[in-house]
């Protein structure tokens, strides 16, 4: 079976995103493995500060307490732990091949770690070969609230949509598709140019776009309660307002442009900055 993987923090080796990734793992039924990576082994000890490059032993000590946290927790769950040299971003990158989702924290997996190299939860994000939910240390875990998925139309976009249909079913809680689009000021002159009924047209093919997109998982999850909105406002601020009473926000990680500016790419990164009360999942189709 497919672990879920969680990134441990050296600094704070019992975070929320191992409670959440123990809470997930019980959903799912998955085992559980916690990553530590111990950073770069051929540099000299000094050169490097906590979080670049751990002493093996204490690394071991860390992963090994925290494992007994999670048996202690959920002794249903069945656990492994390792170390591995590389930096964080390096580590679950390469953990991602073999998983079913990988957890991190949002601040990274070590502030100079982050510090060095922006922030290790967008690395991972853009990289991993599966989901990965980056939780906040001050999410909420609100299991019984909707899941809320960001549409853009795009094929690229048919990976977040699937894995918040499963997310909804799962946690037995209504789907919010979110369709945000907004016209730049050329846009805008151009469809006042073209008249009213060319831009009620527009208007139309949004709605087209949110429920073809959501069309085919529908039938796959018929139990999922599916609330389709389309909404004329940047995608990254109505995601965000979404997010303070929601589970989970699905996103992909990138999009495509045009009219409808994408709630994918650019807003993804800007979502896992901002969005603090529930965890936010990127889910990119993996060629």
């Amino acid at each position: 079976m497919r672990p879920i993987v969680v990134g441990v923090d050296p600094e704070e080796p019992t975070s929320a995103a191992v409670d959440w990734a123990i809470g997930e793992a019980k959903l799912r039924k998955r085992p559980l493995s916690l990553v530590l990576a111990c950073g770069i082994p051929a540099a000299p000890q000094h050169e490097y500060p906590i979080g670049m490059n751990l002493p093996l032993k204490w690394a071991e000590e860390v992963v090994a307490k925290t494992a007994e946290y999670v048996r202690a927790q959920a002794p249903q769950v069945q656990v492994d732990s390792q170390v591995e040299p590389g930096t964080p971003g390096q580590v679950l990158v390469a953990a991602s091949a073999g998983a079913e989702v990988v957890v991190v924290g949002r601040q990274g997996l070590g502030r100079v770690e982050s510090a060095r190299l922006g922030s290790t939860s967008a690395q991972i994000a853009a990289h991993a070969r599966c989901p990965v939910v980056v939780v906040s240390d001050k999410t909420d875990p609100h299991v019984d609230r909707p899941v809320v998925v960001g549409v853009d139309g795009s094929q690229a976009n048919s990976a977040a949509i699937e894995y918040a249909f499963q997310a909804a079913q799962l946690r037995k809680v209504p789907l919010i598709a979110i369709y945000a689009w907004e016209l730049n000021l050329s846009e805008k002159a151009i469809l006042m140019w073209m008249g009213q009924e060319n831009f009620d047209n527009l208007c139309r093919d949004q709605e087209r776009v949110v429920h073809e997109a959501m069309a085919g998982c529908s039938q796959n999850y018929p139990d999922v309660e599916v609330d389709h909105v389309v909404s004329r406002q940047p995608p990254l601020a109505r995601l965000e307002t979404e997010a303070r009473s929601a589970g989970l926000l699905v996103v992909g990680s990138r999009g495509r442009g045009g009219f409808a500016r994408s709630v994918l790419g650019s807003v993804s990164q800007g979502l896992l900055y901002r969005v603090h009360e529930c965890p936010v999942v990127i889910a990119r189709d993996v060629e």
